[in-house]
């Protein structure tokens, strides 16, 4: 199992690609690897992260990787379908509405309830 934020999965990728120093390549191609490869990727926080055309790349690689290879993928995103179609490339989003379910968790920010309760 694999646990990163969208963050720091895309920086994963862009060292991968761009790094010059042999070490710093190896050590983000073996995080590549887990990325794709893991029994399950967790990918927090997807919409977090600077979107650019790399990053969108990236996660088109993520998702049909690990649907064409059937591993299993949970994503927690603040992004409605809506969002997440006008932000990544159309053929990532497909993908995401048709072959993962939505579940909608409403409530409170935590991080706002637990600051709340320091203070009073």
């Amino acid at each position: 199992m694999v646990y990163l934020t969208a963050q720091e999965a895309f920086a994963a990728f862009e060292e991968q690609k761009f790094s010059r120093d042999a070490e710093t390549y190896a050590a983000a191609s073996e995080k590549v690897k887990r990325i794709l490869r893991s029994q399950l990727l967790i990918l927090d926080d997807l919409g977090t992260e600077m979107t650019t055309g790399f990053t969108q790349s990236a996660l088109y690689n993520i998702v049909n990787t690990r649907l064409t290879e059937r591993r299993q993928t949970i994503i927690s995103t603040n992004l409605d379908d809506k969002a997440l179609a006008a932000r990544y490339l159309p053929q990532t989003t497909s993908r995401i509405s048709g072959e993962y379910d939505t579940l909608l968790f409403m409530g409170e920010d935590i991080r706002a309830i637990r600051r709340s309760q320091r203070y009073n």
